[in-house]
């Protein structure tokens, strides 16, 4: 059963809360989207995300890097992304994002272009080169200086804002906290439905409340929600959803680590020069801290 965010199970006669991921969780995000049995899904989602229309509506979807086991424990654990082909050989690379680095926008574009330039197999042309849209859905507000929630970059002139070429690199943000409907009987759109979902969809975790009418039509939102609850209660996805956590929390400790050692060798050559408070206030470590390094370093 379900109770706020989390799972209640009960295992020998006792009451276990387990935390309930969403789709905002990128393991979650990957096990429910980077499967080629839920391409269609995921083509529900695209067309509504990207607001495409007639001839650019994506009719198939082919997953060229589906989920496995590796991408969420071992050595070798990096960030999850879908990348997919449509029927037209447009490529694109999806990703969920929680936590946005400043270098986000550079990381986006590295992506694309490395999807981009990995069309060409030897022998081929410049010509064969088709479409590639990277889509970063963003927790965290990356463009603060709009409120746009949908901002797209493309390659144009400076001048006229002529589109250097069709069949080159668009780069996609979608920023859930720009989205300011919370409530489904305001959703107009396809592209608000499924920023809903994508936001508010653990409302749906147990099915205790009903799916509205107007989010069972949309193509694809209830299977999402399906497949959501199921990586939450399948045993080996919850193992791979909770491993992939672990890495991050170690990732996390090691740079908090690297930046505490790094304030350390600041202030250690900053003491012949400046006073205790001034360091301090350098380096962000306490000024305790750094009278601490002072008397050891006399010692």
């Amino acid at each position: 059963t379900f109770h706020g965010g989390f799972v209640i199970c009960f295992e020998k006669g006792w009451a276990v809360e387990k935390k309930f991921y969403d789709l905002t969780n990128d393991a979650v995000f990957k096990l429910v989207f980077g499967q080629e049995q839920n391409a269609w899904i995921l083509k529900g989602m695209l067309n509504a995300l990207l607001e495409l229309e007639g001839r650019d509506r994506i009719c198939e979807l082919s997953v060229l890097n589906p989920a496995n086991d590796a991408e969420f424990v071992g050595d070798k654990v990096t960030y999850l992304d879908v990348k997919v082909k449509d029927e037209l050989e447009r490529r694109y690379n999806i990703e969920m994002q929680i936590c946005v680095p400043r270098s986000w926008p550079k990381r986006a574009l590295y992506y694309a272009s490395k999807l981009y330039a990995s069309q060409l197999l030897e022998g081929q042309k410049y010509w064969e080169l088709k479409r590639t849209i990277s889509l970063s859905i963003l927790l965290e507000n990356l463009l603060r200086e709009n409120e746009r929630l949908h901002n797209v970059f493309r390659f144009r002139n400076e001048d006229d804002g002529a589109l250097l070429h069709c069949d080159l690199i668009d780069i996609h943000f979608l920023e859930l906290q720009k989205f300011a409907k919370c409530e489904p009987e305001e959703l107009e759109t396809p592209l608000e439905k499924w920023l809903y979902i994508l936001r508010y969809g653990q409302r749906y975790r147990d099915g205790t409340i009903i799916m509205e009418e107007s989010l069972l039509a949309e193509e694809g939102i209830e299977e999402a929600v399906k497949a959501m609850r199921f990586a939450n209660e399948d045993e080996r996805s919850r193992e791979l959803i909770e491993g992939h956590e672990k890495w991050k929390r170690l990732q996390d400790t090691l740079v908090g680590e690297a930046r505490e050692e790094t304030k350390v060798a600041i202030a250690k050559n900053l003491l012949a020069k400046l006073s205790d408070e001034d360091i301090a206030e350098a380096t962000g470590l306490a000024v305790e801290e750094v009278a601490k390094l002072r008397a050891e370093t006399k010692a």
